[in-house]
């Protein structure tokens, strides 16, 4: 599924995006059904022998979403435009499962030196601007590092917007967004 596929010279992208959501919707199941297993694990050896088999599935799920995330981190993004497309979306899906945010904090480590297109450029700001209004997990103060790269004069309005918010919460994180424009 990395791989480019070739049209008369034009390089066609995979999309990953259902690859992506497919991953998140698979790894919560397996955390929700170990999370019960758990809860459940000493009723009986039945129970038990459950929750060791939950452990086991759960540790050996792995999807291409492992496989390019891995190759991301080993081979890096620049030579591989698959490589490249799947970071960007990855930030536009902005999963959330265990583990999901520190697989996000890894793939921005990578963009931060590319050139990004105003696309990309793009989806970080939606990233940014869907976290100031829903949730600041532990690596928004990593996403708004990359504000000084891709700001813009509407990115800038539309957090200053946020900032306005009559919501407490969307404020503060408006105003530590802003603390990173130049």
């Amino acid at each position: 599924m990395s791989k480019s596929i070739r049209m008369e010279g034009i390089v066609e992208l995979v999309d990953f995006k259902e690859a992506i959501s497919n991953h998140e919707i698979e790894k919560t199941k397996l955390r929700a059904t170990l999370a019960e297993a758990h809860r459940l694990k000493d009723r009986s050896k039945i129970h038990d022998e459950l929750f060791s088999s939950a452990a086991k599935r759960y540790r050996e799920f792995t999807s291409i979403v492992d496989d390019l995330t891995n190759a991301c981190l080993k081979d890096g993004i620049v030579t591989d435009p698959n490589l490249r497309k799947f970071v960007f979306d990855y930030i536009q899906c902005d999963p959330y499962f265990y583990r999901s945010g520190y697989i996000l904090e890894k793939l921005l480590q990578r963009i931060k030196k590319l050139k990004l297109s105003t696309g990309e450029k793009n989806k970080i700001q939606v990233l940014i601007l869907h976290r100031i209004e829903t949730r600041a997990l532990r690596n928004f103060r990593n996403i708004c590092r990359l504000i000084p790269v891709i700001s813009d004069d509407d990115f800038h309005q539309a957090v200053l917007d946020r900032y306005r918010s009559k919501d407490e919460n969307v404020r503060r994180r408006a105003e530590f967004a802003l603390c990173y424009f130049r």
